[in-house]
């Protein structure tokens, strides 16, 4: 059985000298993993404007960043990046996503969660 886990964020430290304008509602993906195989991240967004949402970011246990194209981002700014675990062991993992907005490029806030890799 997958162990899905939905993970309520809180407001984080961003690039700009402003509020973000892309915020991090929301992370759901497996909470056990296995080395090699390929698990889906959907990050649930929230926006003040409208931004290009570029990539999706992800710090493994202070390893990274690991950034990856957003593979599709919906009407209700659910976005979906698969990842790959590549060592067996317990992460925190921080994940962010950057965004354009007005030709510069922006980072979210950040939420952290953690993860059980297996072999």
């Amino acid at each position: 059985m997958t162990i899905i886990a939905a993970f309520i964020l809180a407001f984080g430290i961003t690039a700009s000298a402003t509020a973000s304008e892309v915020v991090i509602e929301r992370v759901h993906t497996d909470t056990v993993m296995h080395v090699g195989q390929r698990y889906w991240v959907d990050i649930t967004v929230k926006t003040t404007t409208e931004v290009e949402i570029t990539e999706a970011c992800f710090i493994w246990s202070g390893a990274g960043p690991y950034c990856f194209p957003v593979i599709l981002v919906e009407k209700n700014k659910q976005i979906r990046v698969s990842v790959v675990a590549r060592k067996p062991r317990k992460y925190n993992i921080d994940v962010y996503v950057k965004y354009n907005s007005g030709g510069k490029v922006y980072e979210s806030n950040r939420v952290s969660l953690n993860v059980d890799v297996k072999s």
